[in-house]
């Protein structure tokens, strides 16, 4: 395989303002490098066959910044030039594409142990090597200029200031900023933000309270209020023409539609007692 002679792209002055547009990055078990070029190519190194390395992409196609990593034996990577970008996946034992898309926009990317992570826009989803299914990690409005996913959150930031969402991609916390955020990292329930503007750096420590929690359910349902039964074993939420009953586990027993809903006044459980 054709050696490369150039070296990785290199800025003036990478203190003031990293672009971070080199891919380098080695696979769990210390086999494979990927490493991208000022040139525009990049290549996959089998460390132990070199007659096993990969050119994945050539100068010519002039592509001048790279992301991604490896999740497993799979390496996942975003190539872009001007106007547009490329998402693969390969495998790096048998040297196949199992997938990956094109853009006119810009694609992000990160893989890791916990998986694949892709970003366009205010979209952030986590991907599946051979399948390609998206699970999405968030929901907003606003576009994401920096992301971290953590255990069981996933943290943003975007001109407004800084968010998290929670396994459902539902948003839990938001706080504004006076600066943009540049650096962020969740990891264990423990989320680092810095600022190029700033000396300061915000630790936050996620608290869950679970041992006060009665009940869970999708947010997503609208209601307008909960009841709880009398024995404490099942649950209502409702809203002025329907309601949904659900036991303490939070599995759904039934939902109901109610008939004339604007002649109901008020939903609640029929009680003999401390049953209902």
């Amino acid at each position: 395989m054709k050696k490369p002679k150039e070296l990785q792209r290199v800025v003036v002055n990478d203190r003031f303002a990293n672009p971070n547009d080199n891919l380098f990055a080695i696979s769990e078990d210390g086999t494979c490098l990927a490493v991208s070029f000022a040139d525009g190519s990049m290549f996959v190194y089998n460390l132990n066959d070199a007659a096993r390395s990969m050119e994945l992409l050539d100068a010519n196609l002039g592509y001048t910044h790279f992301e991604g990593g490896f999740y497993g034996q799979y390496l996942a990577f975003s190539a872009t030039r001007d106007g547009d970008s490329i998402f693969s996946v390969i495998d790096s034992v048998s040297g196949e594409r199992t997938g990956g898309f094109t853009s006119k926009g810009y694609w992000s990317v990160q893989a890791d142990a916990s998986g694949i992570y892709v970003q366009e826009n205010n979209l952030l989803v986590k991907i599946h090597p051979v399948t390609g299914e998206q699970t999405p990690l968030i929901t907003t409005r606003e576009s994401v200029l920096k992301y971290s996913v953590g255990d069981t959150h996933t943290l943003i930031a975007t001109d407004a200031g800084y968010m998290f969402f929670d396994s459902d991609a539902k948003q839990t916390e938001f706080y504004d900023t006076t600066y943009h955020c540049d650096f962020l990292q969740l990891k264990s329930g423990i989320a680092v933000i810095g600022s190029l503007d700033s000396p300061v750096l915000r630790i936050l420590k996620y608290e869950g309270h679970s041992d006060a929690q009665v009940f869970s359910y999708d947010c997503s349902y609208k209601h307008d209020e909960a009841r709880i039964s009398g024995d404490g074993k099942t649950w209502m939420l409702f809203i002025y023409d329907s309601f949904r009953l659900f036991d303490a586990e939070g599995h759904l027993i039934a939902e109901v539609s109610i008939p004339n809903a604007e002649q109901v006044y008020d939903q609640q459980y029929r009680r003999e007692a401390d049953k209902s």
